[in-house]
């Protein structure tokens, strides 16, 4: 198996949890916490904002897919054939793909406005 195929999951699983550890310490230093109360099931704060590093590890891999498909011949070092043989199909398909990450995204942000909002 080709590093480059390992990498990119690697590179995800890195960067959703810096994303997160990030987001944790932001939220905790902000007050930015579900308080416990009657209705829960926690006995101690817990910080909001771990959608982040969920839309940072999904993101990672997508903006490289896509920025190598837009750009194949800046990607052809580094990219394996077994992946580059696809870039073509996944250039034809960024309109798709624009589209569901972008309805990610608004899901991403109607959680966070939940969260900020009781």
């Amino acid at each position: 198996m080709d590093p480059t195929t390992l990498a990119i999951p690697l590179l995800s699983f890195v960067a959703g949890l810096c994303a997160c550890r990030t987001a944790r310490g932001w939220a905790l230093s902000r007050g930015f916490v579900d308080q416990p109360g009657e209705r829960k099931i926690h006995d101690r704060p817990i910080p909001y904002g771990g959608g982040i590093g969920v839309v940072t590890a999904m993101l990672v891999p997508v903006a490289l897919g896509a920025a190598a498909a837009l750009f194949p011949d800046a990607a052809a070092p580094w990219l394996p054939d077994s992946l580059a043989a696809h870039l073509p199909g996944i250039r034809e398909k960024l309109g798709d793909l624009a589209f569901v990450v972008g309805g990610g995204l608004v899901v991403f942000a109607l959680g966070h406005l939940d969260d900020r909002r009781k």
